[in-house]
């Protein structure tokens, strides 16, 4: 069922035209719990996952024609699926292979995974801090000119079979607020570069 009235552009639509609505030789920072381009984490889909391909596409689509500099910020904690590294790892390669065509490409794709101190003493008996927390729960993406903050984790069930929001903007002083709490996290030391 889709909730949006005919005036509104669903989540996953928004999240897209924010990514591509970057300019020539602009930015793409993403941060986010979650990036899995999959149905991972929810039942009534059928015997097996689905693949959602909505963001990568938007973002090797950016990086090869766009020659736009994409940054991911996912987190990683206790509950990180097994399946989150091995798909930005591989959405890095695609990233990387434009820049062997004919005509190489000038974008990139740089991933970074996001610890909170602490995230791995969660669980068990001898925890120092409650379940589910010590985790970087953000969810924005941000261009060389627009905003886009929301509630869902960038997952295939999160906009298909739960209710989400996001709130677009091109606001300026908003944008550059956002802007500066992504690079605080991205240059913090509780990042570490994907390794392929």
């Amino acid at each position: 069922t889709k909730w949006s009235g005919l005036a509104r552009t669903g989540d996953q639509m928004s999240l897209v035209n924010t990514i591509e609505s970057v300019g020539a030789g602009g930015f793409v920072y993403i941060s986010v719990m979650d990036f899995i381009p999959a149905s991972t984490y929810s039942g009534g889909h059928g015997p097996s996952d689905v693949y959602w391909p909505a963001l990568t596409d938007a973002i090797i689509k950016v990086v090869t024609s766009r020659a736009a500099r994409v940054r991911l910020l996912a987190s990683h904690w206790a509950h990180t699926d097994d399946v989150m590294v091995p798909y930005l790892q591989a959405l890095t390669v695609m990233a990387q292979a434009c820049r062997y065509a004919y005509a190489p490409c000038e974008g990139e794709l740089e991933v970074r995974l996001f610890e909170v101190p602490g995230w791995n003493e969660t669980e068990g008996p001898d925890a120092q801090f409650p379940p589910y927390s010590r985790v970087n729960h953000a969810k924005y993406i941000i261009t060389d000119n627009r905003l886009n903050v929301g509630t869902s984790n960038m997952v295939w069930s999160y906009f298909t079979q739960t209710a989400g929001t996001s709130f677009n903007s091109n606001d300026e002083p908003l944008r550059k607020m956002v802007l500066e709490v992504f690079e605080r996290n991205w240059e913090s030391g509780y990042t570490t570069n994907l390794t392929i």
